[in-house]
Order: structure tokens, then C-alpha cells, then sequence
């Protein structure tokens, strides 16, 4: 039995989460900072009011097998990180950033909140989702999804956005798959486009 859990994450359950990414999106900028800047990151999340966090949890181990992030607002939440992380962001982040490559990548990263394309999509947004590959083909990516879905429709929304990297057919074909359709593209970081899926409750 797989259980999805939407609140009172353990330490060690973030742990695991912080892993999957490492593990299986390893070509990602943010996994290649490890996995306590990655904690920093699912911990802000799972607690913060403007965050939504959902772990798929294999019932028999009690092992997290799966996740997706989220966000009612990408400012708010960025705003929220600043304020309260900054501290343990630099000691976590600063060590890993030795090449300009890097330092521009981090920096186009915590300006992405205010690109102007976003302001006319909706608010909440589905920020990351990644599921250990041998549980793929188990619908465990459809199920942390929905329970996604619906944790904003709870909380009295009716929409929201997917930025994906263009590079992503995948992860594309899974969104369209899911009913969301796309809506536009900006440029996150040079050369690499970044589509928005948008997604509406039934």
C-alpha cells in the first residue's frame, strides 16, 4: 500500500524526499547542491504557509518513494526563504558555487519569481515532482499529483502553473497526459527555455 501524505512530515521523511531529487533529476541545478541544501529547501516548503508538499510513502518500509512541491505563491514563498534561511542558505550553497556558470544559474534562480510572463498566469504553482524510478508505471507520479491538485482546491483554488524545461518531453507528454495544456515560454536560464503548463480542476 502506497499512503500520501500531505502534513507532519518527519525530518527523516524530507530526508528521503531530499534524495529522490539527488537521485533521480541528478542533471538538476539544485540536486547538485546535495542533500542539507536540498533539506533546507523541502523543509521551507513543507512548512511554510504558501507551501504544498505531498510525500507517497511505501507503507510496508515506511520508505518515501515519491513527492511533489508546490507553492500557492512563488514570491511569497522566495520572499519567506530570504527572510528566514539566508544564514544556513549561504553556509549550504556558497561552498557549492565555484564557477560563474554557477553563480549566474543562482542568481537567475531567485529572480525567477518576478519574470513578467507569470504575472498573468495563476498564482499557485507545482514547483517539482519526482518518484524513485522503480516505482514508475505504478501511477504513484498520477496519484501526487492529484492529491496536489486537490490540496489547492481545498484551500479554494481552481488553477495552477507547471514551469518545465523545454529539454523535458517526458515530463511534458506526463502533464498533457494529466489534462494540463501548454500556455507559454520564457528563458530561465540562457539557451534553455522553460515551458508553463497550466492546469485546471475539473
Amino acid at each position: 500500500m502506497i499512503q500520501y501524505k500531505r502534513t507532519g512530515f518527519s525530518r527523516k521523511q524530507l530526508i528521503e524526499a531530499a534524495n529522490i531529487q539527488i537521485r533521480e533529476l541528478n542533471k538538476g541545478f539544485l540536486s547538485s547542491f546535495g542533500e542539507k541544501a536540498l533539506l533546507l529547501i523541502f523543509s521551507h516548503i513543507a512548512k511554510s504557509m504558501s507551501g504544498v508538499a505531498v510525500l507517497a510513502i511505501d507503507e510496508t518500509n515506511n520508505r518515501v518513494i515519491g513527492y511533489v512541491l508546490g507553492t500557492l505563491s512563488t514570491k511569497k514563498l522566495y520572499k519567506d526563504f530570504i527572510l528566514k534561511k539566508t544564514p544556513q542558505a549561504l553556509y549550504y550553497f556558497l561552498p557549492k558555487l565555484l564557477s560563474y556558470k554557477k553563480i549566474k544559474k543562482a542568481f537567475q534562480t531567485l529572480l525567477y519569481p518576478s519574470n513578467k510572463i507569470s504575472d498573468n498566469l495563476p498564482g499557485p504553482e507545482l514547483l517539482d515532482l519526482a518518484v524513485l524510478s522503480e516505482f514508475h508505471g505504478l501511477e504513484v507520479a498520477k496519484n501526487l499529483f492529484l492529491h496536489f491538485a486537490d490540496e489547492l482546491q481545498r484551500r479554494g483554488f481552481s488553477e495552477f502553473k507547471i514551469p518545465t524545461a523545454s529539454s523535458l518531453t517526458q515530463a511534458h507528454k506526463f502533464y498533457e497526459k494529466m489534462g494540463a495544456y501548454q500556455d507559454s515560454s520564457f528563458s530561465l536560464h540562457d539557451g534553455q527555455d522553460t515551458l508553463y503548463y497550466i492546469y485546471r480542476m475539473p
